[in-house]
């Protein structure tokens, strides 16, 4: 085994213990469990605190971003099923028929809906998860 390929198998091993923590965090194990487990396996303390707490944060991040595009893009369609239904509205002769885009409107609203949910998740976490969180740890 050349050193190129000890370095692609220790940031392959890094990968895989991402993953497996990010998921593990995602199930409802606490960040506290995760942190020993890490540290009775080896890794230093404070490295096993810092690696936990960078995984975690880059888990919230992408919530939040998750959540901020499935708003806008929400917002868009409900203000597109509108306009549409609207315009169609008010270019019908009367007797016409028009146009009411309410697949369009409902799609938006479940996407907003969806996306202030994930923009508000991590804010709605208990005071024992918090202090967990924070004091525990120097988070």
């Amino acid at each position: 085994m050349t050193e190129n390929d000890g370095t692609q198998h220790d940031q392959d091993q890094i990968t895989q213990l991402t993953v497996a923590i990010s998921e593990q965090l995602e199930a409802g194990h606490s960040k506290r469990a995760l942190i020993e487990r890490l540290a009775r396996g080896g890794i230093q303390y404070q490295e096993a605190v810092a690696f936990v707490n960078e995984i975690d944060r880059m888990r919230r991040t992408q919530h939040r971003n998750s959540g901020l595009w499935n708003t806008i893009i929400g917002t868009i369609l409900v203000a597109v099923g509108i306009a549409v239904t609207v315009w169609t509205y008010t270019n019908a002769k009367p007797g016409e028929s028009y146009y009411v885009v309410w697949g369009l409107v409902a799609v938006g609203i479940w996407r907003v809906g969806l996306g202030i949910y994930r923009l508000t998740k991590w804010k709605g976490r208990s005071a024992a998860q918090r202090e967990e969180d924070t004091g525990r740890f120097g988070v």
